[in-house]
């Protein structure tokens, strides 16, 4: 190329360098190492003229050194020829204007300044004044917001991230709940008690607010020296963190605001007292646990986590009311009441539905039904254990026990009145299947509870039509030779034929009929007495009678059967009432003090079933008994079995040392009767001798 030409085309270069840079947007000044100017552009003129003194912008380090003194310094000492010497140097310019009295903020320029070679220096300049009051209007509204925030003592707000772990919180946060900064990083769980805030909980409060942007829920909260306030927790998700430009994936994810409402909630609780509170135990009352109950059922509907409901009542209630008042009931209520509270956590709802009966909703189970269902288990069991101590009534030592029914709800859309009728259902399986035990609901329950109300119809029915007939199984002494009986009753139903006391004798009891069935049995059996003293053959014989536990704790027992026995014309030394173990746990003074009444007049009393129960040997040796009966479940298997075989042997050894008699039931081999006469049972029935059989039949037999 000639010579001409490249000395044209670096001139044409040279000229667009300069139009380049008298047309850049930001200030740009040339100048050797001395500072002398050698090029600068409009706009750095019009940010450094307010700097010179003489209105001539001919050296930079002079015009700079009102501001920065050391500029020319740094620079001839910095050691490399090219380089930054420094950046983002902040300069803050007072013009004429300024010094005259305006009061508006200074001008501020950002100086950054490089070193082009040994010669040549090269600054950028920049007005960053609407920057720098933009940053300072920013830090200036936080410190407002922080100032306003820090006011509201009342509401401790706190930052948590996408898993619910606190980010941040506001100076209230020690005034309500006396955390401090060692906190920063928990789960906000550590606000609640350890069993009302479990992970899976948490996690359901989450995705609540991000489904309804908000969850609210009141309750009792943890304060972090462990006591508890009633407080209100509102969270709510924090907008998109990423149209804020915050890519940070720690970044708060919601907000959640903290309150103590401990004042409000106590004026609240008294107005809720008179509606929602049951006067008697203190706990809540029908309507309160409907409401409730409502609500969580409404909740369970939209989560898949299950719900339990648990209904139990107090197991021969109402024989200590009948026995010694109201008064006495209410307080055994009290204490069961009491009992209870230590038996359920702060999220389950506990109430006293009336009388004896009472209600827990169990929620947050965990996420499956076989999870729940342990869950409630465990809680059923417990009510069980909390009721095993002792109480005293009218100066005698009672027994509390229930019967408990659980229901499970799964999640989808069930009624209330059908998750109670449920619970009932099973409730009343407990009772049937011998009280102080647990069941849950199953779906044949209905169809047992359909049985079950026909065949009570049946028996009111039976009752007024004299449809009962006794049958009797003849009792032996060790020589074979016959000396008594035991009376059973038998239904004679006009389409069923002849029932056995296993299909009706439980739905008598649970519905009460067995009161008026036993004083039907008692009085035919006193009858058959009185008919079988008139004949030699049969005069000698005694007869049991099987007493149910609440035909003998009726308070006119002892007068009612006197009055029967003298009706009849019986001897009442050939009667023999059978009671059983569970009279041990309703008031053995009471039970004692009955006995006696009646020994006075000559009847005599055997045990039944003994070794199934609840027998304390301490109350057994104060029992006015004439005989211990072994139950024929021991006796079955009692030549395979070591234990049946150790248990019949304890059985006979404990009645002689009381000076009892033995008898066996449910002999059935000539080999098992004789084993009970070699350990020295004195007596035995069963049907290697005679099934149950009519009055006339078991004449014979004797004959």
């Amino acid at each position: 190329m000639p010579m001409d030409d490249s000395v044209e085309q670096l001139r044409a270069e040279h000229e667009a360098l300069i139009q380049f840079l008298y047309l850049a947007p930001v200030g740009l000044v040339q100048a050797g190492i001395d500072g002398e100017i050698a090029m600068i552009n409009p706009i750095s003129a019009q940010l450094l003229m307010p700097l010179s003194s003489d209105g001539c912008l001919s050296n930079l380090f002079t015009a700079l050194e009102g501001v920065a003194p050391d500029l020319r310094f740094q620079c001839q000492q910095y050691p490399r020829a090219n380089g930054m010497v420094f950046e983002g140097l902040h300069i803050h310019l007072r013009s004429a204007e300024h010094g005259r009295g305006n009061k508006h903020a200074p001008q501020i320029l950002s100086l950054t300044l490089l070193k082009l070679d040994n010669t040549r220096i090269m600054a950028v300049i920049q007005d960053i004044t609407a920057e720098m009051r933009r940053e300072r209007q920013l830090r200036q509204s936080d410190a407002w917001l922080n100032a306003i925030l820090t006011r509201i003592s009342d509401y401790a707000l706190v930052s948590l991230d996408r898993s619910g772990r606190i980010c941040d919180w506001n100076e209230s946060i020690g005034r309500v709940t006396g955390f401090g900064e060692h906190a920063i990083g928990s789960p906000y769980s550590i606000f609640y008690p350890q069993d009302a805030m479990t992970p899976e909980h948490l996690c359901d409060r989450l995705r609540e607010a991000e489904r309804n942007g908000w969850s609210l829920d009141e309750g009792l909260r943890l304060r972090a020296d462990g006591s508890q306030f009633w407080g209100s927790a509102l969270i709510a998700p924090l907008p998109d963190r990423e149209a804020f430009g915050l890519d940070d994936p720690e970044a708060p994810s919601y907000c959640l605001i903290l309150r103590d409402i401990s004042d409000k909630r106590a004026a609240s609780e008294r107005r809720r007292q008179a509606a929602f509170c049951d006067h008697l135990t203190g706990l809540a009352n029908r309507r309160a646990f409907f409401e409730a109950a409502e609500l969580e059922l409404d909740r369970a509907a939209h989560t898949p986590r299950p719900l339990a409901m648990i209904l139990f009542d107090a197991d021969l209630f109402k024989n200590i009311n009948d026995r010694y008042g109201h008064p006495a009931g209410d307080r055994v209520l009290c204490d069961l009441a009491e009992a209870l509270r230590d038996s359920f956590r702060i999220v389950d709802t506990v109430a006293r539905l009336g009388g004896d009966e009472f209600v827990i909703l169990l929620e947050a189970l965990g996420a499956s039904e076989e999870e729940a269902r342990r869950h409630a288990e465990a809680v059923g069991h417990k009510i069980l254990a909390s009721l095993r101590e002792p109480f005293e009534v009218g100066g005698a030592v009672h027994h509390a026990s229930c019967s408990i029914g659980v229901t499970l709800c799964t999640g989808h859309e069930q009624q209330l009145d059908d998750l109670m009728r449920r619970g009932d259902l099973a409730m009343y399986e407990a009772k049937r299947q011998g009280r102080n035990t647990l069941r849950f609901f199953h779906s044949s329950m209905e169809l047992e509870v359909t049985y079950r109300t026909a065949i009570e119809t049946e028996l009111r029915e039976a009752l007024r039509q004299s449809q009962f007939v006794l049958h009797y199984q003849g009792q032996v002494d060790g020589g074979g030779v016959l000396t008594g009986a035991e009376a059973l009753v038998r239904w004679q139903h006009p389409q069923r034929g002849l029932i056995g006391p296993a299909g009706f004798i439980a739905i008598a009891e649970t519905s009460g009929l067995i009161v008026p069935l036993g004083r039907w049995v008692l009085r035919s059996a006193c009858e058959q007495l009185a008919e079988w003293a008139a004949t030699p053959a049969t005069a000698h014989l005694t007869l049991a009678v099987n007493v149910s536990v609440r035909q003998f704790l009726q308070s006119d027992f002892v007068d009612e059967t006197l009055g029967i026995v003298r009706a009849s014309g019986a001897d009442p030394a050939r009667l023999k009432l059978e009671l059983t173990e569970t009279l041990m746990i309703e008031g053995v003074e009471e039970t004692i003090d009955k006995m006696r009444a009646l020994r006075e007049h000559g009847i005599g009393f055997s045990l039944d079933d003994f070794g199934t129960g609840y027998s304390s040997l301490s109350y057994l040796k104060r029992l006015p008994l004439d005989q211990l009966k072994i139950d024929q479940s021991f006796v079955r298997d009692v030549l395979d079995d070591p234990n049946d075989a150790s248990i019949a042997r304890s059985v006979v050894a404990l009645g002689k040392s009381l000076g009892l008699g033995i008898i066996a039931e449910g002999v059935e081999t000539e080999a098992q009767r004789s084993f009970l006469a070699e350990i020295g049972c004195d007596a035995w029935q069963g049907f290697l001798f005679s099934r149950p059989v009519d009055a006339r039949t078991l004449e014979e037999l004797a004959a």
